[in-house]
């Protein structure tokens, strides 16, 4: 029965592999969020990257102004920025979409050479098993890692942070610097 996919190499292989991909993409985009939620849940201590450059680039404008105005934009933009390489989570989750419509579409043209070379329905049938099956288990991941309710999870978790804990701070040394040196040189130290 399932010696199809070997006459069939070629189409199989690609359809496996892009179905494989897919499942990976999903599950490591997820580990990736995961992580970062997990970071930023003590966000002064941080070893992630990616947040340390948050946290700094806050600091950064905050002691230069009073305050941000819009601190969930703030936190957008840096989410829309994060990257595994090069490559950005946003474009990491498309692909895995995208791979998973490629392996559908590859047992469709496994099933439509297997019709025209005349072949029996039970031949054809692991293609329909495969892709069905390859749907379900791609379907249950996504649910299962649930990559937007992480991404939303991470960004409250930041704004939080951001505006709650790390806004007082930095007003907080703001005005220790003015007691310390004057009101003159606080806006030349901190520049």
């Amino acid at each position: 029965m399932f010696e199809i996919f070997y006459e069939k190499w070629f189409l199989s292989i690609l359809m496996f592999g892009s179905m494989f991909f897919a499942f990976f993409a999903k599950v490591f985009l997820g580990f990736l969020y995961q992580n970062m939620i997990n970071e930023s849940e003590n966000m002064a201590i941080t070893e992630n990257k990616p947040l340390k450059q948050c946290k700094q680039k806050y600091a950064n404008y905050c002691y230069g102004r009073s305050s941000m105005p819009n601190v969930s934009v703030f936190v957008e933009r840096f989410m829309n920025r994060l990257r595994v390489g090069k490559l950005a989570f946003s474009t990491l989750g498309r692909m895995a979409d995208q791979s998973m419509m490629l392996s559908v579409f590859c047992a469709g043209l496994s099933i439509y050479s297997c019709i025209r070379q005349g072949q029996a329905a039970g031949r054809i049938l692991p293609f329909y098993i495969v892709a069905f099956f390859g749907l379900y288990l791609y379907f249950n991941i996504s649910s299962l890692v649930d990559v937007k309710r992480k991404q939303q999870i991470l960004k409250v978790n930041l704004v939080d942070y951001l505006e709650n804990y790390f806004l007082p701070r930095t007003e907080g040394s703001k005005k220790d610097i003015e007691m310390l040196y004057g009101e003159d040189t606080t806006q030349h130290l901190l520049a």
